[in-house]
C-alpha cells in the first residue's frame, strides 16, 4: 500500500534476502506526508475487534454456474464468475488482481478489463505480492481481490468506492517455498514453466511443471503441507495478523473446510460472507441471474470448519505477541489481549511457529537443507498437539456471539 499511495514515488517494494517484499524509502523524494504510515496495515491493527467472524450480513456456500469456470477455479470459481459477470454487465470497468503471465513463480498485480482477462487469472496464487501498488487505479467502478492485510490497508487509505473481494487467509508465502520444493525434488528452479497450487478435484494438489517433468504433491497431509503450514516461508507479518476471515472486505471468500466431501464438493464450492450492503446486493443479483448457485448457511457451520485458522489468528495471537516482546522485536499498535492465559502445550505450539518463521532467519540458508521427512514429522507432531488443544478447548470460544 505504501508504494501505491506515496504522492512522490518515494517508496518502492523490493525483495529482501528472505524473498519477502519490504518498503524501501528514498529520503530525497520523501515529503513526510505520512500517508504511507497511516495506510500501513503493519503499523496499527487497533481497528480489529475480538469477534471471530467480524461484521457480516449473510453466509453462503456457493459455486459457479459455469462448469468450465468452476473446474478452473480453486474452490468453485465464484470470484472468477462474479468478476467476469461484473465486467460484462458494466457494474465495474476493471478488476485488479494477480496474474502469473510474466512469471509462473511470483505473480504481479494486473488490471483486467475483459472476461477473458479474468479467466486467464483464475486459480490460487499463494506467493504474496503487494497488489495495493495499483491503489491509484481503484475507483468507484473497480473490484480488487485482496488478502486481509490489504483489505485493512484499503480501509485505512479511505478506498471505499469500489468492491473489495477478500480471501480467507491464515498465511501467505514467499517464492522461497517453491525453491525449497524444487531442491527437495532435484528440479531446476529456473526451468519452471507453470505452477498450479490447486490442480484437480477439490481440495486439489500442487503441480509444478518444467520443460522436463511435472511434479504433483497433495495439498493436504504431505510434506508440502508440512513446510507451508510450518510457517518456514510465510510472510513474517502473518504471525501478527488477527484477521482470518477478511473482515474489512465487502465480500469474503474461502474454502469449504468442514463440509462432507462428496462428488459435488470435489467439483469445487466456495464459502461466501457478505459484509456490506453493496456486497449483499451483488451476490443476490448474481444468484438471480444464475451466474452462481448458493445456499445460505449459519455462522456456526462456518466456524466449525475453520477452527484451525481461528485458533491461530484469534486464540493464540497474544502468545506470539509475548514471544515478540520477549525477543525485543517491534509490534504494531494493537488492542490484543496478550495477557490471555495459554496452557503449556499451546505455548509450545506457538514457539514452534515463531522459531520457524522468525528465529531461523539467523541461519536461513540451512532451512533449504532440512530433509522433507524431518519437517513432515515435526509438523504433524505439533499438528496433533494443536488438534488436541482445539478439541478440548471450551466450546464457548468457538461460538461467535459478537
Amino acid at each position: 500500500m505504501c508504494a501505491g499511495i506515496c504522492p512522490t514515488n518515494a517508496v518502492k517494494m523490493l525483495k529482501n534476502e528472505f524473498a519477502q517484499y519490504i518498503p524501501v524509502f528514498d529520503p530525497e523524494k520523501c515529503i513526510e506526508c505520512r500517508k504511507c504510515i497511516d495506510a500501513c496495515p503493519g503499523v496499527d491493527i487497533t481497528e480489529y475487534t475480538n469477534s471471530i467472524v467480524g461484521n457480516f450480513i449473510k453466509i453462503y456456500i456457493a459455486w459457479s454456474a459455469d462448469e468450465k469456470i468452476r473446474s478452473l477455479g480453486s474452490s468453485g470459481g465464484v470470484i472468477t464468475s462474479l468478476t467476469s459477470w461484473m465486467l460484462k454487465e458494466k457494474i465495474v470497468r476493471k478488476a485488479i488482481l494477480l496474474n502469473s503471465k510474466k512469471s509462473p513463480i511470483t505473480p504481479e498485480s494486473y488490471q483486467a478489463i475483459s472476461s477473458k482477462d479474468i479467466v486467464d487469472c483464475c486459480g490460487s496464487k499463494y506467493v504474496a505480492y503487494p497488489i495495493c501498488d495499483r491503489i491509484t487505479e481503484f475507483d468507484n467502478r473497480s473490484v480488487i481481490t485482496t488478502l486481509p492485510c490489504q483489505s485493512l490497508a484499503m480501509k485505512k487509505a479511505g478506498k471505499k468506492g469500489g468492491f473489495i473481494f477478500g480471501l480467507f487467509c491464515s498465511k501467505a508465502f514467499t517464492s522461497d517455498l517453491i525453491k525449497y520444493l524444487c531442491k527437495q525434488e532435484c528440479i531446476d528452479f529456473r526451468k519452471i514453466k507453470g505452477i498450479n497450487f490447486r490442480k484437480g478435484s477439490w481440495p486439489g494438489y500442487v503441480s509444478i511443471e518444467t520443460s522436463e517433468q511435472t511434479l504433483n504433491i497433495p495439498l493436504n497431509r504431505s510434506y508440502y503441507a508440512a513446510v507451508a503450514n510450518g510457517y518456514y516461508f510465510a510472510i513474517q507479518g502473518c504471525l501478527l495478523c488477527p484477521d482470518y476471515f477478511n473482515e474489512f472486505s465487502d465480500i469474503s471468500f474461502g474454502d469449504p473446510w468442514g463440509f462432507k466431501i462428496d462428488d459435488e464438493l470435489e467439483k469445487g464450492k466456495t464459502l461466501v460472507i457478505t459484509r456490506s450492503a453493496k456486497g449483499q446486493n451483488l451476490i443476490k443479483n448474481a444468484i438471480a441471474n444464475r451466474k452462481i448457485f448458493a445456499k445460505e448457511i449459519d455462522r456456526q457451520k462456518l466456524i466449525n470448519g475453520h477452527k484451525y485458522g481461528i485458533y491461530f489468528k484469534k486464540h493464540t495471537i497474544g502468545a506470539r505477541f509475548k514471544l515478540y516482546l520477549n525477543n525485543k522485536l517491534p509490534l504494531p499498535e494493537n488492542n490484543i489481549e496478550s495477557s490471555q492465559e495459554q496452557n503449556t502445550l499451546s505455548n509450545l505450539v506457538q514457539k514452534y511457529y515463531f522459531k520457524n518463521n522468525v528465529l531461523l532467519k539467523k541461519k536461513y540458508e540451512k532451512i533449504f537443507n532440512y530433509k522433507k521427512w524431518l519437517i513432515f514429522i515435526k509438523r504433524y507432531f505439533f499438528h496433533f498437539v494443536q488438534t488436541l488443544i482445539i478439541k478440548y478447548s471450551s466450546n464457548n470460544y468457538y461460538r461467535d456471539n459478537k
